[in-house]
């Protein structure tokens, strides 16, 4: 906004804030901008600058510069304004570069910068999914960072992906008429994020309600927000729009009767904010600290005469629910006399309609001779697989979902054409393999085969 004003009022004055006395009334011939630690003070005239002094002699401590003068360069890499020091990082005279982020990213690869597009489109489908249809470019740049630490090395590094992105044409950059913010959506949600929103005094009472009596009767902590918005969608017909739903959740929240809580994998609705802090968290412990891989190769089936078991889910929609009433199911082994007699492990998921459940995610084999289990290419049972096959457009939560039915996930890695699948027991891996090898996802027929262990 400075530099389109600058051709008009040319003479910046630069001041930190911290140097800003509280409550000052700003000079009268100047023309106001600000940043999170600096005040901009623009001018026509020299006069008009040296002026302002007399009656707000704390402008002293800021720096004057008459833009005219100034030799505007610009970031090649993500097309900020240099100023000098940053000259400083650049590589040749054609070439500037304004931060050590911008300078990696030059010489990132293709397939690099097409993977950070497809992990910054899989956050944005994700926030649809919990009916945020835009966000905020800066919020976005922290989302990615939370939801890819390691891979994402700074906010700077985010926008660089979402800049990527954009140009890509996987996402749009665009700005409502009501803020002065960039914001980014997909581009299939683009007339809907210009929309107009609700009008402040939109009653939402009665949904209200609905949502608080569902947390009340609710002892887990807090519900997953897709969950709570099909529940709206399905119970009021004016709670057809995401607008709609997310002005129940605005209007519940001034009042303090319940709040929703965004972790980088889970919204969360309370009843207090640290009930749904406290399922966000539970999440997080889900998530954090996974082993790296190495790649393997494709394999094939495992028979059914080797491992076998029976999958018996139980529907909630609560979120950190440990805990249920699981039938027990005996599949016997007929080759090698063992059965399946204790349950393993339990995991929570969300299905994609929103709904959350627990299902068993693997049972224990006890006595399973591992050894007699071999792919096509002879590659021996492991707890990590290699999953390939699935239909373009595949992210990386719908793969960790689809796994969750029939082990405990520790990590889901998306590189360029397959994905890593870390399991926590190789029974989990083996049943997981058995049930998905073959199934369609997404228009593609998935190839689940055994990875190298870490």
């Amino acid at each position: 906004k400075a530099l389109e004003l600058s051709k008009k009022i040319p003479f910046i004055l630069f001041v930190q804030k911290k140097f800003c006395p509280a409550g000052f009334s700003p000079p009268a011939k100047a023309f106001v901008q600000s940043t999170d630690d600096w005040l901009l003070f623009m001018y026509q005239s020299h006069a008009d600058a040296m002026g302002s002094f007399a009656n707000c002699p704390w402008l002293q401590k800021g720096t004057l510069v008459d833009w005219r003068t100034v030799r505007e360069r610009r970031c090649s890499v993500c097309d900020i304004v240099c100023t000098p020091d940053i000259l400083l990082l650049q590589s040749s005279e054609d070439q500037i570069l304004c931060t050590v982020e911008c300078r990696v990213w030059s010489g990132t690869s293709e397939e690099k910068k097409r993977e950070a597009v497809s992990l910054t489109v899989e956050a944005i489908k994700f926030l649809v999914q919990n009916d945020d249809i835009f966000v905020n470019e800066s919020i976005l740049s922290k989302l990615l960072l939370g939801r890819n630490l390691g891979t994402c090395v700074s906010r700077k590094h985010a926008k660089l992906w979402i800049k990527q992105a954009v140009v890509s044409n996987e996402v749009v950059s665009f700005k409502r008429p009501d803020s002065k913010n960039k914001f980014i959506c997909l581009p299939n949600n683009n007339l809907e994020a210009l929309a107009e929103f609700p009008s402040e005094d939109t009653d939402t009472s009665v949904e209200e309600q609905f949502v608080y009596d569902m947390l009340w009767e609710e002892t887990n902590g807090g519900l997953d927000r897709r969950y709570v918005n099909r529940q709206l969608k399905g119970s009021f017909p004016s709670m057809a729009t995401p607008f709609m739903r997310n002005k129940v959740y605005l209007n519940a929240q001034t009042k303090g009767k319940f709040f929703i809580v965004k972790g980088p994998f889970e919204h969360v609705v309370g009843l207090t904010r640290e009930q749904a802090e406290a399922a966000i968290h539970r999440t997080k412990l889900l998530n954090d600290e996974e082993p790296q891989l190495e790649p393997t190769k494709n394999t094939g089936e495992v028979s059914t005469e080797d491992c076998s078991s029976v999958i018996e889910p139980h529907e909630s929609s609560s979120i950190g629910h440990k805990t249920a009433n699981l039938s027990r199911t005996s599949g016997s082994v007929s080759s090698s006399r063992q059965s399946f007699t204790s349950i393993d492990v339990a995991n929570d998921m969300v299905d994609e309609s929103g709904s959350k459940t627990l299902q068993i995610a693997t049972t224990t084999a006890r006595g399973a001779n591992f050894n007699a289990v071999v792919d096509e290419n002879g590659n021996h049972v492991s707890k990590n697989l290699h999953v390939s096959g699935y239909g373009p457009g595949t992210t990386k939560q719908e793969i960790w979902q689809k796994f969750s039915q029939f082990a405990k996930i520790i990590e889901v890695i998306p590189k360029v054409g397959y994905m890593f699948v870390n399991t926590a027991s190789r029974d989990g891996a083996v049943l997981a393999r058995q049930h998905l090898y073959g199934e369609t996802l997404n228009g593609g027929q998935l190839r689940v085969n055994f990875a190298k262990e870490a």
